[in-house]
């Protein structure tokens, strides 16, 4: 069962050479201070920066009243999620290749579909639950956060980055089988709403 502690040690000791924390609530050391202060904002940029299966959920939309101007018919609140992935007509998903199109003005979405579902990333807190792929996305992610703080090394902080987008990439292998290759278009191409 890997822990946060266990990510953050992945991230110091593998990704950049650094002494490792025996508990991340509990530890003093500079390392354990930095990694509590970035852990969280990291678990949720990885979290929203690629599709991964244990952080979707498909959520129907709250209609709001009046749509914003003509070229819109529904206005819905904008879900509670880290990313909005992609937006489903009421039942099944979009036919092959097409997509619902929505804009987000402040906090609502704004779309021609009625009874429209949001595909979402939501936060996934419970680290027993995190696939092997997303570990280590996480600490090359984390990693690339703790190098200037602790090493101000510059090479060091390109090998995380590297290191952080070539996982992303063998995730989509062993991650990605939930989508086919028309969902997996949609969802590597950035809609309208981000």
């Amino acid at each position: 069962m890997t822990t946060e502690t266990d990510i953050c040690n992945l991230a110091l000791v593998a990704r950049i050479a650094q002494a490792g924390i025996e508990s991340l609530p509990d530890d003093q050391t500079a390392e354990a201070i930095h990694c509590r202060t970035l852990y969280p904002t990291t678990r949720d940029f990885v979290l929203s920066d690629f599709p991964w299966g244990i952080s979707l959920d498909i959520v129907r939309l709250m209609p709001q009243q009046n749509a914003l101007t003509d070229l819109w018919a529904y206005r819905y609140q904008w879900p509670t999620c880290l990313r909005l992935w992609a937006l489903w007509p009421e039942y099944g998903r979009p036919p092959k290749g097409k997509r619902v199109l929505g804009k987000r003005i402040g906090q609502s979405l704004y779309t021609n579909e009625p009874n429209v579902r949001a595909v979402v990333g939501v936060r996934v807190t419970d680290t027993t639950q995190y696939s092997p792929s997303l570990v280590s996305c996480m600490a090359w992610r984390l990693g690339r956060e703790l190098v200037m703080p602790l090493t101000a090394d510059v090479a060091f902080l390109e090998k995380t980055e590297l290191g952080y987008q070539d996982e992303k990439l063998k995730a989509w292998a062993i991650d990605g089988d939930f989508f086919d290759e028309d969902m997996r278009d949609q969802l590597e191409t950035d809609p309208d709403w981000i």
